[in-house]
């Protein structure tokens, strides 16, 4: 079968080490899930829900290779839309002003559909993307030039830009409150973040537990709603815009109720994939 959320990514001969939590610094957990190759705990401390133990830096960066990318393009026309209806749902275009002439970066862009898409409405485009097979395909298909590697390494100067997004990147980061604190200092003073991540405090991931998509070795920390509204906060963002959407696996058994159950995900905020939009006072 299709490995169509990227379960089966953790690598033979990997090296394993034991983290203290990812957000509090706790070295207290209780395990939560187990899994062949990957484990999840949940800090005793914060409540945080996070991987432990995982695999060292580099083999964490090592996985986004040529099966990540073509899970990428097999991908993208479907994640472009879901950040196109998220980018409406929250107005953010009105709030700028318009795109044209604002300094828009995303961190984690992948192929880059996202940022051509928004440079052919006049913004200033940056990206920041891991994976070397993503980059050159946004340089030959989209003419955009990424920085190839992590965000930290990227060095952009402080006050930089109007808006950062990052989609579905915070949950793969090792350290996300040094991450937040480098969105922080390149975000301009007034500027906007726009935030998805998984949702784990929800009735989905505990109708599925070990099944729940979001439980994959990519994931090495999953937030629930309040853990991201702190994180977010105690870095120095304002949120001013909250959703949530999606419920069933599309390969899943009970995939003949996902129109419906979606739809009571999105309208009652029950959603296991969770999205702010922020602002820097």
């Amino acid at each position: 079968m299709k490995d169509l959320y990227m379960r089966n990514n953790a690598r033979s001969g990997e090296i394993l080490q034991e983290i203290e939590c990812p957000l509090c610094g706790s070295q207290n957990y209780k395990v939560e899930y187990s899994q062949k190759n990957f484990r999840f705990v949940r800090c005793n401390e914060c409540g945080v829900l996070y991987q432990n133990p995982r695999p060292k830096k580099e083999f964490i960066q090592n996985r986004y290779d040529d099966k990540y990318f073509q899970y990428e393009i097999e991908n993208q026309k479907n994640f472009f839309q879901l950040q196109i209806k998220t980018f409406n749902d929250c107005n953010i275009e009105k709030l700028l002003g318009g795109f044209k002439g604002k300094r828009i970066l995303d961190v984690g862009c992948a192929t880059g559909m996202l940022l051509n898409h928004l440079k052919n409405k006049g913004a200033i485009v940056h990206g920041v993307e891991i994976c070397t097979q993503s980059c050159r395909y946004a340089y030959t298909e989209f003419q955009l030039t990424l920085y190839n590697g992590t965000l930290e390494n990227a060095r952009y100067e402080s006050n930089s830009f109007d808006l950062v997004h990052f989609s579905h990147l915070i949950e793969h980061i090792e350290k996300p409150v040094d991450f937040m604190k480098e969105i922080y200092r390149i975000t301009k003073k007034g500027g906007y973040i726009l935030v998805t991540t998984p949702r784990e405090d929800t009735i989905w991931s505990k109708l599925f537990k070990l099944k729940w998509r979001s439980l994959i070795p990519d994931h090495l920390v999953l937030f629930g709603r309040q853990h991201l509204i702190s994180l977010i906060t105690m870095i120095g963002f304002e949120p001013i815009f909250i959703e949530s959407w999606g419920s069933i696996p599309i390969d899943s058994k009970l995939k003949f109720l996902k129109f419906l159950t979606d739809r009571f995900a999105k309208k009652f905020d029950k959603g296991d994939v969770q999205f702010i939009l922020a602002k820097k006072a």
